[in-house]
């Protein structure tokens, strides 16, 4: 996805670059590297608002910008062997060796050996008061270590303060202290950072230069290349309920081409340095921050809309109702039960893949699927998933009039419509609007076909289920208003359901199925991680008070 990303982009800026007379391959190739990295920063964010960054989409797009920042990395410091008079072999091919190289290597220690040292050997021999400071002059003291290594082997400078910055990640201490210090000074940084560096040089004069903005906007292409790159994203749910409100292959194919459009200060600081050592004219330089400008603004705005649509329908799906079969010519009737999984394990390689393989193959459907990591050298991983057994359905009493097909809901409907009070000054009244569907419900009742349809208002009543407490509101707010006649003929039957309403479930049969589906999530942990490294839970649908507590604890051991 990365790499697809960086060379689309890379390519379609270097054709637009030439197209100009005047303009050169090297000025066409720091034109394409200019819109060849995505931005992280921007990206991230976005997600985090729209509570999709801990989804399987979300954490596909978050390692696609790293490894494509890598990549701009490497671009940038291309740049530098083009400015050179006689570059040599070994000066186009050292980049890539020292900044791959220099990723395995030091990469390898920063996430192995380098924290476990500092974790068990110095920073105990510290004493609590001082450790803070102590961490803060070692990271230092390994920034400054790292920067000229990797400028003078050929690699960019900025991939060592990634390094360093990697090595002291999973010290939960160092990590918690930097944030406490560094939070309210690190915005006025990067605001004095970013106007110092880019904001002074956005050449706003050129901007009412019409050749400059008819470039800009051909420049657009280059940033909508990489909208194709969603198409690269798995299936993650291979199968989902027949209500669901839209595909999430769909969904998360859109999120991602719309986060891979993102761009931010990466592209604006190879676009300075290309003006900086001559390889961009002003009207190049001044075209190209035009369209990063329009994407900085546009493709966040785009990606938080869409988020907050799916959101929304995901949110109403789960809260909702559900289509109730009914059982022969009875009254009785069930809906499709709904398991919520948390899992606290080990982090495994790969673990993820077969929680969701394995649980589709036990006859489950994913919803929702979310996971977080604590901080530390031996990180706990934290799954929620939200899922739909197609294998037991929940029991519903009560629920249709005897011999018929029609919930309790669709007769009131019909009664209100057939009523001599008028249907439109009913719909005003506050207790008939809380009928959830009701939407659907006013289309079904004004084709005349509410008696047969399957629509929202049908499936929520009864997938409430019988929801008699709204309908005897309903009720009481008729005779207020004087509809007796709507009234009378609506409480008897009202009366009847109340008091055998409800759902049935047998306890044994549910209790057989959560357990199965237990023992599916802890056979994918292996035969080596013992019982008292998991902790695994399945209800039926969710356990919010258990789930708001574990959501405290998750904010409090994870990184931001």
């Amino acid at each position: 996805l990365a790499t697809c990303g960086t060379v689309f982009a890379l390519a379609t800026g270097l054709g637009i670059g030439r197209l100009g007379a005047d303009n050169t391959l090297k000025s066409a190739i720091a034109v394409g590297a200019a819109f060849a990295p995505s931005s992280l920063g921007v990206s991230s964010q976005v997600l985090t608002a729209g509570q999709a960054l801990n989804t399987p989409t979300g954490q596909l797009i978050i390692a696609s910008s790293v490894v494509d920042d890598v990549l701009g990395l490497i671009l940038l410091s291309l740049l530098e062997v083009l400015v050179k008079e006689s570059p040599t072999a070994l000066d186009w091919i050292l980049p890539f060796l020292s900044s791959f190289g220099y990723l395995a290597v030091l990469g390898y220690l920063g996430v192995s050996w380098i924290p476990r040292v500092l974790q068990d050997h110095i920073l105990p021999r510290i004493p609590e008061s001082k450790r803070d400071w102590i961490s803060f002059a070692l990271l230092f003291f390994l920034l400054t270590a790292y920067l000229p290594l990797l400028d003078y082997s050929g690699a960019s400078y900025l991939t060592g303060a990634f390094l360093a910055g990697l090595s002291f990640s999973q010290l939960p201490s160092v990590q918690t202290s930097y944030d406490n210090a560094s939070r309210e000074i690190m915005v006025w940084l990067m605001r004095i950072f970013f106007a110092a560096t880019i904001g002074f040089q956005i050449p706003v004069r050129y901007f009412d230069d019409p050749s400059v903005l008819l470039s800009g906007a051909i420049f657009l292409i280059p940033v909508l290349a990489k909208l194709p790159l969603g198409l690269f994203v798995p299936r993650f749910q291979r199968d989902f309920p027949e209500d669901f409100p839209f595909d999430p292959y769909w969904r998360d194919v859109i999120i991602t081409s719309l986060s891979m459009l993102c761009r931010g200060e990466f592209n604006f600081l190879v676009a300075s340095y290309g003006l900086t050592v001559g390889l961009l004219s002003p009207n190049q330089y001044a075209s190209v921050v035009f369209a990063v400008l329009v994407s900085c603004v546009c493709a966040p705005l785009a990606l938080a809309r869409v988020l907050l649509y799916y959101n929304a329908k995901a949110k109403s799906y789960m809260e909702g109702a559900h289509p109730v079969k009914q059982v022969g010519d009875t009254n009785f009737g069930t809906r499709p039960m709904f398991v919520a999984i948390q899992a606290r394990t080990p982090v495994q390689w790969g673990l993820q893949e077969r929680f969701q393989q394995e649980l589709e193959r036990a006859g489950l459907l994913l919803i929702d699927h979310r996971t977080w990591h604590t901080v530390g050298l031996n990180p706990v991983c934290i799954t929620r998933i939200f899922a739909q057994d197609k294998n037991v359905r929940v029991k519903l009493q009560k629920c249709f009039f005897e011999g018929s097909s029609h919930t309790a809901a669709t007769v009131v409907m019909q009664m209100i419509h057939t009523s001599t009070v008028g249907t439109d000054s009913i719909k005003g009244s506050p207790s008939f609007n809380d009928l959830a569907g009701y939407e659907q419900g006013e289309k079904d009742l004004e084709m005349g076909d509410a008696s047969n349809h399957g629509g929202a208002a049908t499936s929520s009543a009864a997938g409430s289920p019988l929801s008699s407490r709204k309908l005897s509101e309903h009720v009481s707010s008729l005779t207020d208003r004087g509809d007796a006649v709507v009234a009378e003929s609506v409480r008897v039957d009202v009366a009847e359901e109340e008091e055998e309403a409800g759902e049935t479930i047998e306890e044994e049969e549910v209790g057989k199925r959560t357990e199965e589906i237990r023992q599916v999530m802890i056979g994918c942990l292996g035969d080596d991680v013992e019982p008292s490294d998991y902790v695994i839970e399945v209800a039926r649908q969710w356990e919010n008070s258990a789930f708001e507590q574990g959501d405290e604890q998750i904010e409090e051991q994870t990184t931001p």
